[in-house]
């Protein structure tokens, strides 16, 4: 468990140990309504490759340029759990395609999202939970966006299963979506796209 406290950090963030919690302290309020506030900001991209990963209460900036995308990426297919909590998730970088999450190179199990702030992503692909958009390789036992602020953000966001063994339970709860000056990409499509689960709450 790592714990930090007014802190200003760059670098990227590789999280490859297991059983990994990275805290921020002193995040505080609801993204939903966009009062979310953070001690912590790092500047850098997110590399998942411990078996089980919390990050919570940090402000994290992704200066993408030059195709350098997603901000948050797996490695290795080994984690089965992640957790980010009370978090803001901030494209500042100029990249026409930047985006946010794709989960290629994920171990699938659990995915949760909870009252985070995703904004400025200029990608027509937002996030997708299971590949980097294409055919998903990995069963999600649980995949959850839950009082999260999706803020000017061009792109869509996509949890595939496969048909052969589908995702058991899939929800998007209580968010907001709030497009802004950035519009929506030609390509966009749908907020949320949620194929082959056997079970989906919205």
């Amino acid at each position: 468990e790592i714990f930090l406290r007014d802190r200003e950090l760059t670098g990227n963030l590789v999280a490859s140990g297991d059983n990994v919690k990275i805290s921020g302290l002193g995040a505080t309020g609801s993204a939903a309504t966009d009062a979310l506030t953070h001690s912590v900001i790092i500047n850098g991209r997110i590399d998942v490759s411990g078996t089980d990963v919390t990050i919570e209460g940090i402000h994290f900036r992704f200066p993408c340029a030059g195709g350098a995308s997603p901000m948050i990426m797996f490695s290795g297919n080994t984690n089965v759990r992640l957790v980010l909590k009370d978090c803001t998730f901030e494209m500042t970088g100029t990249d026409v395609d930047g985006r946010f999450l794709h989960g290629l190179g994920s171990g699938g199990g659990t995915q949760l999202i909870e009252n985070c702030v995703i904004k400025n992503f200029t990608s027509w692909m937002l996030g997708d939970a299971t590949t980097a958009s294409g055919t998903a390789l990995v069963k999600l036992d649980h995949f959850k966006l839950e009082q999260c602020r999706i803020d000017n953000c061009m792109g869509s966001f996509a949890v595939r299963g496969m048909a052969a063994d589908p995702n058991t339970l899939v929800e998007f709860k209580n968010n907001t979506v709030a497009f802004g000056s950035l519009g929506q990409h030609t390509y966009f499509w749908s907020c949320f796209e949620s194929n082959n689960q056997l079970r989906v709450i919205c």
